[in-house]
């Protein structure tokens, strides 16, 4: 008979998991002085070893997310000062209640980066709104449905659905942190291009 094979997961706590930010930050206590140096140096793009790498207004960064089925946890924290959080969530929808959290203490001790940006939401006519409804494939396998419903403006992709708040009559922004601004424009035969993330695309059917 063939031997079972045991398998085991790895886990640990924000608490666990702000030492090591600590370590991070000071070492000499586990990581060798290379091993520190290695992690928070690019190598890949804006990535060290394991880490994400980042500089906001001169303050350097290092950031690490986690996600199983169920989980959603981020670490952050600073090169100096000696600054940093743990946000370890028991839901699929936790990266959203982590911002949140980021935001809040960005905002209690001044922090460099998720400051909270406000926007003045534009008053724009129903007729505006409803001529942007329609399906934009902005790219393969990536479908957008915009929909108007009762004075407001939503897009759908991948099954979320999220409001769109204008900022003017073309320009959009959402309250989740990962949709990106969206900007509708119309040319001289009437379709409409909606623009998000670096790609484009016309409105199908009309």
């Amino acid at each position: 008979m063939p031997t079972p094979q045991l398998t085991q997961d790895l886990w640990t706590t924000p608490s666990d998991l702000a030492r090591f930010v600590l370590e991070l930050q000071k070492g000499g206590h586990v990581l060798q002085p290379a091993t520190q140096r290695e992690m928070l140096t690019k190598v890949l793009g804006d990535y060290g070893l394991g880490l994400g790498l980042a500089e906001t207004g001169g303050h350097k960064s290092f950031s690490h997310g986690g996600a199983n089925a169920g989980f959603r946890c981020t670490l952050f924290g600073y090169l100096d000062g000696g600054s940093g959080a743990v946000v370890m969530t028991n839901g699929d929808g936790g990266s959203a209640l982590a911002d949140e959290i980021l935001r809040s203490i960005s905002a209690e001790y001044q922090w460099a980066d998720y400051r909270t940006k406000e926007r003045t939401v534009a008053s724009v006519p129903p007729d505006v709104l409803q001529a942007y409804a329609g399906l934009y494939a902005l790219a393969p396998g990536f479908d957008v449905t915009v929909t108007y419903d009762n004075g407001k403006l939503f897009a759908t992709a991948q099954g979320k659905k999220v409001e769109l708040f204008p900022e003017s009559p073309t320009s959009f922004f959402s309250l989740e942190a990962d949709v990106p601004a969206i900007r509708f424009t119309r040319a001289s035969d009437n379709s409409v291009e909606m623009s998000a993330g670096g790609a484009a695309a016309k409105r199908q059917g009309r």
